[in-house]
């Protein structure tokens, strides 16, 4: 947020700042105390990348490379702690679906994105990935009429 809030100050830093987060995020271990701090991270440099004066940090060649490689998807990853977080959101739900119902959203929205397919417009799913098959992920009879025609 300060890096887009306060370019023209940030300027005389931005070099530093940006090797310094670089630096962070190849070093950093993966785990999930530390999701919020590699997101920000990830976010500052993106923020950093969109503003034209600053595109000469990121045209060096191996740098989107390594970028992609070392950084963003190592943490896209699904980790087994997100696969236990996932059967125990299902699990509560199904025990009290009144009280738990947040967390079938939280499943529901993990299988959207998990099932998207590259292409999105304007935060919207365009293509579905051919390995999910929308019928068996959304019953009719498990589903609410806001989720139907996702």
């Amino acid at each position: 947020m300060f890096a887009s809030k306060y370019d023209e100050d940030l300027q005389p830093y931005l070099g530093e700042f940006v090797t310094s987060v670089w630096n962070l995020l190849t070093t950093i271990r993966k785990a999930p105390k530390f999701d919020l701090l590699i997101s920000s991270a990830i976010n500052f440099l993106s923020c950093v990348a969109s503003k034209d004066p600053n595109r000469n940090l990121f045209e060096v060649p191996d740098v989107l490379d390594g970028i992609c490689k070392r950084v963003v998807l190592p943490n896209i990853e699904f980790r087994l702690t997100d696969e236990e977080l996932f059967e125990t959101m299902l699990a509560s739900y199904a025990a009290d679906p009144a009280k738990n119902w947040r967390n079938k959203d939280a499943a529901i929205y993990l299988v959207i994105a998990l099932a998207s397919k590259g292409a999105t417009q304007k935060y919207e799913i365009c293509r579905g990935s051919p390995l999910c098959k929308k019928e068996l992920c959304f019953k009719e009879e498990d589903i609410s009429s806001e989720y139907k025609d996702m």
